[in-house]
């Protein structure tokens, strides 16, 4: 006796997501491809087949599933997000929301709708708009993981800490062990001057989650500012992370560098911060300033989300490259096929850094710089600039891997904002008044 089609169904989408839990998602795609060619009328087959084209970075093939399920039926709430969503991994951003907005009043409750029109919002830098799409989202589905995050997120931008910690405290209720949500957790200690509770989280979250390098660094960087913090501790838990995350990482590497007198030398800048952020008022002098004659600048600008202080560094550079979409291997081909011969780190463990790219060792010289006030532990940056009072000689050399350049005059080469006011004069100050200065975040 064969089984009834339906019973047929309900065996293959269980067998497809056993496959799925247990990460075989190769096999979970054929299952749906078969199943598919026996019940080409199945709209819910097509989408968990799109679903899964999409999680394989097979975008325009789920483009195309859910394209076939809205030419029979074109008021297909879940189609019209499968759509959307395979047009966003495709930086096609302004469809995408044409189609989620099509969702939404097709099916005002669809939350799956509302939470990628929130994400492609923030995207735009609607900042506004996300904030209430993420709220329709949890208001319809109180448990939704990722839109409680990310709203804290946008809320921690915005410097509104106990809302923000509210929210990631209701999603631990859900997922007590998230990975995200700890992280950001201890974010916003770290924002409210708890170091200590910030540092216990990230220790936490390294313990659980021993091969998530970005964690570890989040935990290194929370481990400078532990009120009087032991040295050579310091430069052991940074040696930890190289011993940790690169031991499996191919460090041969074959330059295509020209040697010799008589070019220019290549340097290259990583960064994410090359935008609106402290980073920038620092470097911005230093590309203006730059000796063309004897050095060809490169930058890799791992920024998101590009803004008018982005724009105007990329004009004063020979060669600026928009990096936040690679892989850390792709980075390094871009950098070794560029050849550049020194290459510089400007954010160290601070977030979204590339350290995993510079294990790799895709230039022939490589440093840190700026961004960073210790040690990166990487065996792979040869060098760190500095100065003598942020890293005193006879001191300082023993808790860095890196060789220390300190240069003569200090470090730091500061421009403040094009619109920063002047500041007073000693002159001008009164000596009877009380006169208030600022130390503010510029960033």
């Amino acid at each position: 006796m064969t089984k009834k089609p339906a019973s047929s169904l309900r065996t293959t989408r269980k067998r497809a997501d056993a496959l799925i839990r247990s990460g075989k998602l190769e096999q979970a795609h054929e299952l749906y491809m078969a199943a598919c060619k026996s019940h080409p009328a199945d709209a819910g087959l097509w989408l968990s087949l799109a679903g899964l084209d999409r999680r394989l970075g097979r975008f325009r093939e789920a483009e195309q599933r859910a394209r076939h399920v809205l030419s029979t039926q074109p008021d297909n709430h879940s189609a019209l997000v499968e759509y959307g969503a395979a047009l966003q991994a495709q930086g096609r951003s302004d469809e995408a929301v044409v189609m989620y907005r099509k969702a939404i009043a097709s099916n005002p409750d669809c939350s799956e709708a509302h939470y990628l029109l929130a994400n492609a919002c923030l995207e735009h830098g609607q900042a506004d708009l996300a904030i209430e799409h993420y709220r329709k989202t949890i208001a319809i589905k109180p448990a939704h993981i990722e839109a409680l995050n990310n709203l804290s997120a946008i809320l921690t931008n915005r410097g509104e800490v106990q809302a923000s910690m509210e929210l990631l405290r209701l999603a631990l209720k859900i997922q007590p062990n998230g990975y995200r949500m700890r992280i950001n957790l201890a974010r916003l200690h770290v924002h409210a001057g708890e170091t200590d509770k910030a540092h216990k989280i990230l220790k936490r979250v390294i313990h659980t989650h021993p091969d998530a390098a970005e964690a570890h660094s989040k935990y290194l960087l929370c481990t400078n500012y532990l009120p009087n913090p032991d040295p050579e501790m310091l430069y052991e838990e940074h040696r930890q992370w190289e011993n940790r995350h690169t031991k499996k990482i191919n460090h041969g590497t074959k330059y295509r560098n020209t040697t010799g007198t008589g070019r220019p030398l290549r340097i290259g800048y990583v960064s994410p911060d090359l935008r609106k952020h402290s980073v920038a008022y620092f470097m911005e002098p230093i590309l203006t300033r730059h000796d063309k004659k004897r050095f060809n600048i490169t930058c890799y600008a791992d920024v998101e989300n590009p803004d008018d202080t982005s724009r105007r560094l990329a004009s004063l550079c020979e060669n600026w490259n928009w990096t936040a979409k690679l892989s850390d291997e792709q980075l390094c081909e871009k950098i070794r096929g560029d050849r550049i011969d020194i290459l510089v780190d400007l954010a160290g463990h601070t977030g979204n850094n590339r350290l995993m790219a510079f294990a790799r060792k895709p230039a022939p010289v490589a440093a840190s710089y700026l961004g960073y006030p210790n040690t990166t532990g990487l065996s792979a940056i040869d060098y760190r600039l500095t100065d003598s009072i942020a890293d005193p000689p006879g001191i300082a050399d023993k808790y860095y891997i890196e060789k220390l350049i300190r240069l003569d005059n200090g470090f730091l080469c500061y421009q403040p904002p094009g619109n920063a006011p002047d500041c007073a004069r000693p002159s001008r100050l009164s000596r009877d008044g009380i006169v208030f200065g600022s130390f503010n975040n510029l960033a």
